[in-house]
């Protein structure tokens, strides 16, 4: 390949991506290379690599989920019983008809004494996460922790919506505001739990 005998031309090439789908999102990666093309006496091609950006390090999952732990006063088959409840009422659309929030498009799974599994679709795109509450009796103490996954292979980010997934019954029930409550969690077990927006998500 030759070129015209001309002033060096710098020609930027960027691969940038910030995907956003719903929720869920790809980890912002952003390629650049620069190709330098100069008329030299053998018409060869230099092309430099500049640099390739990766974005900062923060500590969060790997993968789009949360990790919570909640402790009540309650008894834990109080605890499961209106949770069950929540969920079931919350299975349709009537609860979010303007897809302004996303308390609704629960469905349950699995539930027993010790454990209740269920499932959550954004009522936009229609995403699925994946749930599951566990329940530990410790005394006068219910013990319960949450966890919620994205199904969506490549999400990293999802603005909290896992969280809220799980706080958005667990304020349903009122538990939130039980004797003896405290709620355990950060942004490197629960995806962007610090900026969760859950009166949307």
């Amino acid at each position: 390949m030759t070129f015209p005998s001309a002033a060096p031309r710098l020609v930027s090439l960027r691969l940038a991506r910030d995907c956003r789908l719903d929720k869920e999102c790809l980890p912002t990666r952003c390629f650049h290379s620069s190709v330098m093309l100069s008329p030299m006496k053998s018409s060869s091609l230099v092309v430099v690599v500049l640099m390739v950006f990766f974005p900062d390090p923060v500590p969060a999952p790997l993968h789009a989920s949360c990790n919570v732990d909640w402790t009540s006063g309650r008894k834990c088959s109080s605890v499961v019983d209106s949770l069950v409840k929540q969920i079931q009422a919350w299975s349709g659309r009537k609860n979010c008809p303007n897809r302004d929030n996303e308390k609704c498009l629960y469905t349950l799974g699995v539930n027993t004494t010790s454990m209740i599994t269920a499932r959550h679709e954004t009522p936009t795109k229609g995403y699925v996460d994946d749930l599951k509450f566990d329940f530990t009796q410790d005394n006068t103490i219910c013990k319960i922790h949450g966890y919620s996954t994205s199904r969506t292979w490549y999400a990293v980010l999802d603005y909290g919506t896992n969280y809220c997934n799980l706080f958005n019954l667990i304020q349903g029930i009122g538990l939130d505001k039980s004797a003896n409550y405290t709620e355990t969690t950060n942004d490197s077990i629960c995806t962007q739990h610090s900026t969760a927006n859950c009166d949307k998500y």
